[in-house]
């Protein structure tokens, strides 16, 4: 099975959520903060995950 990066999935689902697809009840702006602020931690945590092999720092 093919792996996907989870920024992939949050992408989908920001892309869902800009096109209207969000529950009656749901606050779109607090949908939007909590999506947007996912989809940015992940990118950033799968940058550093590219770098990898971490060679150590010089002091």
């Amino acid at each position: 099975m093919r792996r996907v990066a989870p920024s992939v999935m949050t992408r989908g689902q920001l892309q869902q959520l800009l096109a209207g697809g969000v529950v009656r009840e749901t606050n779109i702006v607090s949908a939007l903060v909590e999506t947007v602020t996912r989809l940015v931690v992940q990118e950033l945590l799968e940058g550093e995950q590219g770098r990898l092999p971490r060679q150590p720092r010089p002091l």
